[in-house]
């Protein structure tokens, strides 16, 4: 009896070795880039938010997350305030960051065109 008690103790920890190890494996397998950008950060924009955060020596995971929280993706984002687009950009603002950068005919509704808004908000 004794040691059939002893087999079940083995067969739990054992048990409970193997289960730690893949929560341990999944967990950094969650933490990892790829299953980041894979499953958490659906990069939409991907060229447009590379190309201008290159430009202006950003990290675009950094211009990725700014969009994703300020309009979760959505392009024609309105806020209550009247900031626009993706980056969430005031109409002053952007008419400020357009006339600084020496940008003619630019006008405010291009604050909804993704790479318009983008490229403004890597300006900042």
């Amino acid at each position: 009896m004794h040691s059939l008690w002893a087999k079940k103790r083995k067969t739990v920890k054992r048990a409970a070795a193997i289960l730690f190890l893949a929560c341990a494996a999944l967990f950094l397998f969650q933490q990892s880039d790829y299953c980041q950008r894979m499953f958490f950060y659906q990069l939409l924009y991907d060229k447009d938010i590379k190309n201008y955060a290159a430009a202006n020596d950003l990290n675009p995971w950094l211009v990725a997350a700014i969009i994703k929280n300020e309009s979760g993706f959505k392009a024609s984002a309105v806020s209550e305030r009247g900031a626009v687009g993706l980056m969430q950009i005031m109409p002053e603002t952007g008419s400020w960051i357009a006339g600084k950068t020496g940008w003619r005919g630019f006008a405010l509704t291009l604050l909804t065109e993704p790479s318009v808004n983008i490229r403004l908000g890597c300006i900042m």
